[in-house]
């Protein structure tokens, strides 16, 4: 469930943002702006951030295996955040 929901979380922040910050592109233009104008390293991060809240959550109503889960897809995306920024940089 952790794993799930560290995973759905993701992109449901990630639709959110796009609708807040980027509703005047379509929705298929949305990654190629973010690619050419070096936005997906921020936008994962503001994307991860949460997973960090719903582990803490998961930790403080001792569900620990699912706090494992929500851990684990974090620091998945942590990793693919890091690579992102170094092969954009």
């Amino acid at each position: 469930m952790g794993i799930l929901a560290g995973v759905i979380l993701p992109v449901v922040i990630f639709f959110t943002f796009y609708l807040v910050k980027f509703s005047n592109l379509q929705i298929m233009m949305f990654p190629k702006q973010m690619l050419l104008g070096n936005f997906l390293p921020l936008i994962i991060s503001w994307c991860v951030l949460p997973n960090l809240l719903l582990f803490f959550v998961f930790s403080w109503t001792n569900c620990l295996k699912s706090a494992k889960g929500a851990l684990i897809s974090t620091v998945v995306l942590t990793i693919a955040l890091f690579s992102l920024k170094i092969i954009f940089h």
